[in-house]
């Protein structure tokens, strides 16, 4: 379920960061840090909502 939630939230950070204005630079790099920072945040929010349902 991880690595969904891991493909899921690096999607969402390569949409959603520069919608906001977010830029880590241009390149590889700086995009799988963005994907990295993205992939955390929504396994982080997903697991905090399932302890919180428990």
């Amino acid at each position: 379920m991880d690595i969904i939630l891991g493909i899921g939230g690096a999607l969402v950070a390569g949409w959603l960061f520069p919608m906001i204005g977010v830029s880590f630079g241009a390149g590889l790099i700086p995009s799988i840090i963005a994907a990295v920072i993205g992939a955390i945040i929504l396994i982080l929010i997903v697991r905090l909502l399932r302890g919180a349902a428990r």
